[in-house]
């Protein structure tokens, strides 16, 4: 297999770990983290991370995923200035708020 795919990066700036995170394959997160352990703080061409992507779709098991390990992503702004917590804020997705928040408090 061709390891080198993991590391391709689109022209918007979105990495295999992104679109994992977007629809929610969080297998295929701890895999790639796994892999490649430096892609969890990867932006796009947005200033997503993949935990804005996961935490904006409601994918709760990619966070969980993502932030196990990865505590550093819970800081990270997007370009609007934004972090992963108040996108989900933003959308009512309370239950991604409340786990992102265990986490801030691990």
């Amino acid at each position: 297999r061709n390891s080198k795919l993991i590391n391709v990066i689109d022209n918007n700036g979105i990495s295999a770990l992104h679109l994992a995170a977007y629809y929610g394959n969080a297998a295929c997160i701890k895999t790639l983290l796994d892999k490649m352990p430096d892609q969890a703080i990867v932006r796009d061409n947005n200033g997503n991370t993949s935990l804005h992507h996961a935490a904006r779709e409601g994918k709760e098991a990619c966070i969980r995923a993502l932030l196990d390990g990865n505590p550093e992503l819970l800081n990270i702004i997007d370009n609007e200035g934004k972090t992963a917590r108040q996108l989900a804020e933003e959308k009512g997705l309370l239950e991604i708020v409340k786990i992102i928040d265990y986490f801030a408090k691990s």
